[in-house]
């Protein structure tokens, strides 16, 4: 694999099933370095999200059973999520419940039902590959996510990572 100076907007979304889609992206940096922007909640801050957002709340206990939110205001609009972490496989993989507490019935105190994240990342030759597997608990979850228009914003977060990863290869 070659290192590439710019790969925005390169992450690829797939519909695999009527409760699940996948994302892949490439970054040209250690999977270390990509587990830590996807875990430390001052590295999530520089990259979740549109810069704009303002934070008030981001946390993560990363270990099975620990508890993780992401909370930014973005004009009118809030968007919470919150989850907790079912695998850790440091830096390899990542496994986590996600809830969105915009939707009836999620709130901050609601674990269930949620959707399930697993993330896979792989290294070679200083490029790592990210897989994402999100799979929904109806189908109508996973048409109300891809009806909000999450890919322009998953799109905008994810160059905004690579952007922050350079910093973090020391």
């Amino acid at each position: 694999m070659t290192q590439q100076s710019n790969r925005k907007g390169s992450a690829l979304v797939s519909v695999v099933s009527d409760t699940a889609y996948e994302v892949e992206r490439k970054f040209d940096a250690s999977a270390e370095a990509v587990f830590r922007a996807l875990t430390e909640p001052e590295l999530i801050k520089r990259w979740w999200g549109f810069p704009t957002g303002r934070w008030v709340e981001c946390v993560a206990d990363v270990r099975p059973g620990g508890h993780w939110r992401n909370a930014v205001v973005e004009g009118e609009h809030e968007v919470f999520f919150h989850g907790r972490y079912v695998e850790v496989d440091r830096p390899r993989r990542l496994v986590h419940t996600e809830v969105f507490e915009g939707l009836p019935g999620g709130g901050p105190d609601v674990d269930e039902p949620s959707t399930l994240v697993t993330t896979e990342l792989t290294e070679e030759g200083g490029v790592t590959t990210m897989r994402v597997h999100v799979e929904c608990h109806s189908p109508e979850v996973l048409q109300g996510i891809l009806a909000t228009g999450m890919e322009t914003g998953m799109q905008l977060s994810y160059d905004r990572l690579e952007d922050l990863l350079p910093g973090l290869a020391a």
